[in-house]
């Protein structure tokens, strides 16, 4: 049985939102591909939509501590020309979107960590090491390539 910890007085919460989108993590350990509320609402504002969050009765267990899925929305991971769609669920925890294995499988993504670099079948995109994590980081410029006008 699940036992879902009070967050109020919980380290992992954040304190103090950021404003801005901080990008990627490339995480292995990951089960599912997650992100923080106040991140998903950031992205959201870096691409001029409104969030959305369908509802989701999932929890994720990060490390002590479970949390309940707040909903289900999609992020754009722009690469290249184009585009990856995920499907992301967001929690109240102190984290950036955590690009998990279940992901990086589905789009067959290959992690070149001497090269610093992730690949698909026609794309590669550079990484940044720091904190002792892998970032993918991109600016609204780079991400024009996720959403057209009928997509707004």
């Amino acid at each position: 049985i699940l036992q879902i910890r009070m967050l109020k007085n919980n380290p992992m919460v954040k304190k103090n939102p950021t404003r801005r989108f901080g990008g990627a993590v490339v995480d292995t350990g990951a089960s599912r591909t997650v992100v923080q509320l106040d991140q998903a609402k950031a992205y959201c504002r870096m691409h001029g939509i409104k969030f959305q969050a369908h509802n989701s009765q999932r929890h994720f267990r990060f490390g002590e501590v479970v949390v309940p899925s707040i909903g289900l929305m999609e992020i754009r991971i722009p690469v290249d020309t184009s585009f990856l769609p995920v499907r992301v669920e967001a929690v109240e925890l102190d984290i950036q979107l955590l690009m998990s294995l279940y992901m990086m499988d589905l789009f067959s993504i290959e992690l070149d960590l001497e090269e610093n670099l992730m690949r698909g079948d026609s794309w590669s995109a550079r990484l940044t090491r720091a904190d002792g994590h892998l970032y993918y980081r991109w600016s609204p410029k780079v991400s024009r390539t996720c959403f057209t006008n009928g997509d707004t």
